[in-house]
């Protein structure tokens, strides 16, 4: 593990915004996501069910007509292949369309089974929509308004949270030297916003709210590497606790781009479409673009006012 590691611990205190942002994030986690919320765990999300799920959403996307927003990949599932058909039913939890319509439709079947599956269906939904991370998050389902900014201060566990606050001390820091307090509450809003945009483009029909700091924190990474690009920092590293395999190392802040602006790109394209994993790399491209244009302005600002000043020429 290596992590860029830019400003001192004991330097903390010199950084209030930084503390700012981490504070939000965590009363936001304590009040709103540390507690229990109603159970969403109902047995149709079993293999059986799934199965049964994915038969009547073939039946409903035969309704519904053509979409094109959909994966190529659905259009190649059999519905007599019952692998495909729990792949159709995973996939049919994250449609915000059937989620929203599949009460319309008349499904063929047996009656008893259909009923009974609608009911659970129904109550799964109804649920859903009481969890905290429906309430805050960010999707096609639930595009509040306020939305776009709680989702960048909600995580759905603390490991999620806890994660993303280390490298937001980390980096916040970091980033807060260069711009100021203000500087990082604008780049970490407006990254996140982009990040929701991006996210939203690429998953327009998605049902599951994203919430997390990442793209935020994805925005702070990407203009910190490209406003000191030419500068080499301190990175932590850690193989082991044996003594030499852990340590300090300064490297060129350019490493941060393999280290993790590469691998977002290579975590999306090696995800099958709309069956992703339970992280949003859509929304981190999203802020680091704005990060790294966002830094690319910074630069030109600075070459620009010290190539206004010339010194007084001789007489």
């Amino acid at each position: 593990m290596i992590v860029p590691f830019p400003i001192h611990f004991k330097d903390w205190k010199n950084y209030p915004f930084t503390l700012l942002l981490i504070g939000l994030n965590i009363f936001i986690f304590i009040f709103f996501f540390s507690a229990p919320g109603p159970s969403t765990e109902l047995s149709f999300i079993e293999s059986k069910s799934l199965q049964l799920t994915g038969r009547l959403y073939s039946q409903y996307l035969e309704q519904a007509g053509s979409r094109p927003e959909l994966p190529s990949w659905i259009s190649q599932m059999k519905v007599d292949n019952s692998e495909h058909l729990v792949a159709l039913g995973a996939y049919a939890l994250r449609d915000a369309n059937f989620i929203k319509d599949f009460s319309e439709f008349q499904f063929r079947g047996d009656i008893v089974d259909i009923k009974s599956w609608k009911s659970d269906f129904k109550s799964f939904r109804d649920r859903y929509e009481q969890q905290a991370i429906y309430r805050f998050g960010l999707s096609s389902m639930g595009n509040k308004s306020l939305g776009w900014i709680t989702y960048q201060f909600s995580h759905g566990g603390f490991l999620h949270l806890f994660s993303n606050l280390v490298f937001l001390f980390l980096v916040g820091m970091a980033v807060e030297s260069i711009v100021g307090g203000v500087g990082l509450l604008f780049l970490y809003i407006a990254g996140g916003l982009l990040g929701g945009v991006v996210f939203l483009k690429l998953d327009s029909h998605g049902g599951i709210p994203m919430v997390g700091a990442s793209a935020s924190i994805s925005a702070l990474l990407a203009f910190y590497c490209f406003a000191e690009i030419r500068k080499r920092v301190r990175y932590y590293y850690f193989i082991s606790p044996v003594p030499g395999q852990h340590g300090a190392i300064y490297l060129p802040t350019f490493l941060i781009i393999p280290l993790f602006l590469v691998s977002d790109f290579g975590n999306l394209w090696s995800q099958p479409q709309g069956l992703g994993g339970g992280v949003a790399y859509t929304a981190h491209i999203g802020g680091n673009l704005f990060g790294v244009v966002a830094a690319l302005v910074y630069r030109a600002y600075q070459n620009r006012d010290d190539s206004t000043f010339e010194p007084s020429k001789r007489l």
